[in-house]
């Protein structure tokens, strides 16, 4: 049978070209080419998404043969971001390892809890969607606490980039920042775009790309335009 990566289309398709249809042990929940995180969130159960939080989906795939210039870590103790290279997908900044997924307790943070700190040229305004979109997850699951960063060596610092554009990286980053990007202002349009990306640092992957898609999404290729 075919691998995963090679039933991807060339380039990332676009949401609003996809029909997709996800199954769960509760019943089922659709979703048209026009829903949004928001929408999501209202119609799966609580369980369901704190069991998937707590998984971490940490599934190893393949890594991307679309994307061989992998970014290096981020290191902050000279105050500069690293090369940060290709994005996966879209929106995922890989690792070192080149993979979109690992099977690792490392990826978790650590109860639960995502310190977090905002680039200086953060706006008042730009933070406040930021955070609000965060108690928007913390209200569906519990179990998440977003926090501002103190003294500790893992935490997420959200940037807004524009050659980034909206991205993250995937799980907890262990020794070094955990990047996550939103360019402004089309990042900030919506709650589901930041959450989003939230969902990434989480340990959240992109339904399509899941080793057993085929089982729970279906893509319909003849409505997505050739090069895309």
């Amino acid at each position: 049978s075919s691998s995963p990566c090679a039933l991807q289309s060339p380039r990332k398709p676009s949401y609003q070209r996809l029909k997709r249809k996800a199954t769960s042990e509760s019943g089922g929940v659709s979703f048209s080419p026009s829903a949004t995180l928001e929408g999501f969130l209202r119609q799966v159960t609580m369980m369901e998404l704190v069991r998937a939080l707590l998984l971490g989906l940490a599934v190893q795939t393949c890594a991307s043969p679309r994307h061989r210039q992998r970014p290096s870590y981020v290191h902050r103790e000279d105050g500069s971001y690293a090369d940060l290279g290709s994005l996966h997908e879209g929106d995922i900044i890989l690792s070192s390892s080149g993979r979109n997924a690992v099977l690792s307790q490392k990826y978790k943070w650590d109860d639960g809890t995502v310190p977090y700190v905002f680039h200086h040229s953060y706006e008042s305004s730009e933070k406040d969607k930021v955070l609000s979109a965060m108690r928007q997850l913390e209200a569906g699951v519990p179990c998440i606490r977003f926090v501002p960063r103190g003294a500790e060596a893992e935490y997420v610092e959200i940037g807004k980039r524009k050659e980034l554009g909206c991205a993250a990286m995937v799980g907890c980053q262990r020794g070094h920042a955990h990047i996550v990007n939103y360019r402004a202002p089309e990042c900030f349009q919506s709650a589901g775009i930041i959450q989003h990306e939230l969902l990434h640092v989480l340990g959240l992957l992109h339904e399509q790309s899941r080793p057993d898609r085929d089982e729970h999404v279906d893509i319909l290729w003849d409505n997505i335009h050739k090069g895309e």
